[in-house]
């Protein structure tokens, strides 16, 4: 199997608080002609631990990955291994993948903020663009503005209605879309700040 963690920040992180940091750069990846059983891959602006919060990640991300047999896939702006709070996601995202007809099992998901907890007073004015060419005995795809796929409740986060959110199986749980002008807006500050929705 191979295991690819990619980050402006950082790509792998375990454990910790991590705070107040950003990426500015972009990232552009590309997997071709991988013969393992198995590809984890991972690729964010920014990596973290168990709490993460003001952080913010405005670099464009762009994968491409051509010929993996079974795959563990996930993209985002900010990934977490824990919970995100009071974060934001300002690049495109983009995520193609071409799988081959000797696919068994694929997961991808792509968002403006992936957490395996909770994501909770974030946003996301950054387009994402999902893109899974192929099929597979079994494919799970989650495309999401702020939020792709998550089992924990997560709660007032919002996204710009001007964004373009492209994809299989496009989430709406546990964000809103709100119109660009209005995040600029005093109210909007304060109600991520509150943590009202």
């Amino acid at each position: 199997s191979t295991i690819n963690y990619i980050g402006g920040i950082s790509g792998q992180y375990y454990g910790g608080l991590v705070k107040y940091c950003y990426n500015t750069g972009n990232i552009i990846t590309n997997f071709k002609n991988d013969d393992s059983w198995t590809s984890t891959i991972r690729i964010s602006g920014i990596t973290t631990g168990d709490e993460t919060s003001f952080c913010y990640n405005i670099g464009n991300i762009k994968n491409i990955v051509d010929l993996t047999t079974n795959m563990d896939t996930r993209i985002a702006g900010i990934n977490s291994t824990g919970n995100v709070s009071n974060c934001y996601n300002k690049g495109n995202i983009e995520n193609t993948i071409i799988l081959p007809t000797s696919s068994d099992r694929v997961y991808v998901s792509v968002a403006g903020i992936s957490a395996d907890g909770t994501v909770s007073s974030s946003y996301n004015i950054g387009s994402v663009y999902n893109n899974v060419v192929g099929t597979a005995n079994k494919l799970e795809t989650h495309t999401g503005a702020v939020v792709g796929n998550s089992e924990n409740t997560s709660e007032n986060n919002y996204y710009s209605s001007d964004i373009n959110v492209i994809g299989p199986n496009i989430t709406t749980q546990y964000q809103t879309k709100v119109k660009d002008e209005y995040m600029k807006t005093e109210e909007f500050y304060n109600k991520l700040s509150d943590g009202n929705a």
